[in-house]
């Protein structure tokens, strides 16, 4: 038998609308402009997780 490595790259692009979007979406306080970075990437794994594979 054997061994297969299969390696996969994928790269997800989410536009400042996505994430203004989803932001909204969750009816916080805070406003979107005043997000830090590291929010904004938080914000993009948590749109990742809740897409569809085929999104």
């Amino acid at each position: 038998m054997r061994n297969v490595v299969i390696h996969k790259i994928v790269t997800f692009i989410f536009t400042e609308e996505q994430l203004k979007a989803y932001w909204k979406n969750k009816k916080t306080d805070l406003p979107f402009t005043s997000l830090t970075n590291e929010q904004y990437m938080k914000l993009a794994e948590e749109i990742l997780h809740h897409s569809s594979h085929s999104q």
